[in-house]
């Protein structure tokens, strides 16, 4: 029996019947197959081999402390599929509210593409930064690393690249890993952030 139910997604891509590539942040899903998982983190870092069919969507998610937060880990893009939404996935921070998020971005073109582009994009207050950084090739390490510093200040590091960003968190944000119609990996991921 297909599932039907309102989500929101950032970062999921449409390719129209024209091959434009329109970015969506809330559509209607109207298939089975959507799998999450919300729980806390244990003690040692994650492994999450997030591997989803086309269209599909997958994510582990828990909750987080923003003061004093560290988050490093890895991510990998293994495999692309062929679908209506382009392979993506995002490690993402977000705020109770869903009006505060920073992501870092994996998405390929298509099925066929031999590498994937690496983006950083945040949105604080209504007031939307961020942009790409490059290519990573499949099978290449992203190491990344999120950490707090003061007040609503983060310092976000992307492979050697540093970006000081201010992101406003409240008491029911969340750590993600997300992925659709592809396979990523997101190694060694491991935050200091009590859980509740």
């Amino acid at each position: 029996k297909l599932l039907t139910f309102w989500a929101t997604l950032p970062g999921l891509h449409y390719r129209n019947k024209g091959e434009r590539v329109v970015r969506i942040a809330t559509f209607l899903l109207a298939f089975a197959g959507v799998s999450t998982f919300s729980g806390s983190v244990a003690a040692a870092p994650i492994y999450y081999d997030c591997d989803t069919a086309p269209d599909k969507f997958s994510e582990v998610k828990w909750p987080i402390t923003s003061s004093g937060l560290v988050v490093t880990g890895k991510i990998v893009p293994v495999l692309f599929r062929k679908g209506q939404f382009l392979p993506v996935a995002n490690l993402h921070l977000r705020s109770g509210d869903g009006k505060n998020n920073l992501a870092i971005r994996l998405s390929a073109e298509s099925s066929g593409s031999k590498s994937a582009s690496i983006s950083l994009e945040l949105v604080n207050n209504a007031q939307k930064k961020g942009g790409a950084l490059g290519q990573l090739k499949r099978s290449e390490v992203l190491p990344f690393s999120i950490t707090h510093t003061a007040g609503h200040q983060f310092t976000i590091m992307i492979n050697d690249r540093k970006f000081d960003v201010e992101l406003t968190l409240d008491d029911n944000s969340t750590l993600s890993m997300t992925c659709s119609t592809g396979q990523f990996q997101f190694q060694d991921v491991d935050t200091n952030s009590a859980t509740r």
